[in-house]
């Protein structure tokens, strides 16, 4: 008995197979490729219609060189329709239909009026796979055609999907993320060479409104976690605001939970400053008629003695000289900069 159950168990397993490598090949061999035409701007884009097959069963392939903004466009002139006839249409990651992309159900073709969608795509091979409602017989010279356009994305790191592997980006420069298909979470890299006021702010379009945010996140070097925000907003927004000491920090947004923000996202750091040093005085000598010393490339020094208070201007080698009265021996010269608005400790020196 044991014998004929492992008979039949391999049998139906040959059978499996063959049907499955069948079906695969059927849809191999009814597959039409799509050039995708590439454009700078997808919302002004019209695509082209495919050649046209009269199989209804033909599925359509396109290949993405680079993530992407896609738009398929579809039409099909195969069925008369009767009330609740239609047919579906689907971008698939696969060419039997079984792995949809994400909001890659394309509206149901009514008559032959064409249809649309806009998904957004990493590189790779995608499927535009038709699924029969219909009660009625296909039309011998019916057709099926698809479009395909495509806005390649270039993200500023290529990367930037683990937080431990998170590559660096400058600060106060643009930085261009995507959210398509399959990756919903970015990670940034950053550093700042002293103590500073950090902002980290964002442009994303919300495509959706189920009321969940996307959540931004600041964690320090050892991936530890300082702040969190989060984003329900269409637009710009600033995420976060936040005093940090000179160091290196990681940044992230994260959209699996809402899948709202789907496209192009742009996110920008700034700093500016907290504290500025205190100037150096180096040169104060009795009955000089100058005091020198060193201080923040640019600022403004005050140099306050005899009375009166002399002003000057760091140069860019940040070295300062100013001009003033003849200095009196034992009597004190202070020395203040003003950098970005920002005054700094007083210098108190006494003239030898």
């Amino acid at each position: 008995m044991k014998r004929i159950l492992k008979t039949i168990a391999i049998l139906l397993f040959v059978a499996l197979v063959f049907v499955n490598y069948n079906t695969t090949n059927a849809y191999a061999a009814n597959e039409k490729e799509v050039s995708v035409v590439v454009v700078d701007d997808i919302t002004t884009a019209v695509p082209a219609a495919s050649a046209s097959s009269s199989e209804y069963t033909t599925v359509y392939n396109f290949d993405l060189k680079k993530p992407a903004i896609v738009r398929v466009v579809v039409s099909q002139s195969n069925y008369q329709y009767v009330h609740s006839d239609d047919i579906d249409v689907f971008i698939c990651n696969d060419e039997l239909g079984g792995s949809v992309v994400t909001n890659g159900k394309i509206d149901s073709l009514e008559y032959n009026t064409p249809v649309e969608r806009t998904v957004n795509l990493e590189a790779g091979t995608y499927y535009v796979v038709f699924k029969e409602n219909s009660k009625k017989d296909p039309f011998a010279d019916g057709k099926t055609t698809v479009g395909v356009t495509a806005q390649y994305v270039d993200r500023t790191v290529d990367d930037n999907f683990s937080l431990k592997n998170a590559e660096e980006v400058k600060i106060n420069k643009d930085i261009t993320g995507f959210f398509s298909e399959t990756v919903h979470k970015e990670y940034y890299k950053f550093k700042i060479t002293e103590k500073s006021k950090v902002t980290i702010s964002t442009i994303a379009e919300k495509n959706k409104a189920n009321g969940k945010p996307m959540i931004a996140t600041l964690y320090d070097s050892n991936y530890v976690e300082l702040e969190k925000a989060d984003i329900n907003t269409n637009n710009s927004a600033v995420l976060i605001t936040k005093t940090l000491n000179k160091g290196t920090y990681y940044f992230s947004l994260d959209d699996s939970t809402s899948l709202n923000y789907y496209g192009i996202n742009n996110v920008k750091i700034t700093t500016s400053k907290v504290s500025v040093k205190a100037p150096k005085v180096s040169s104060y000598k009795a009955n000089a008629t100058v005091v020198k010393g060193t201080a923040e490339k640019g600022a403004e020094v005050y140099v306050v003695c005899n009375g009166d208070t002399f002003i000057g201007t760091v140069d860019s080698k940040g070295q300062y000289s100013v001009k003033t009265t003849k200095l009196k021996k034992a009597t004190n010269v202070k020395v203040y900069i003003i950098s970005d608005g920002l005054k700094s400790k007083v210098t108190t020196v006494k003239v030898k």
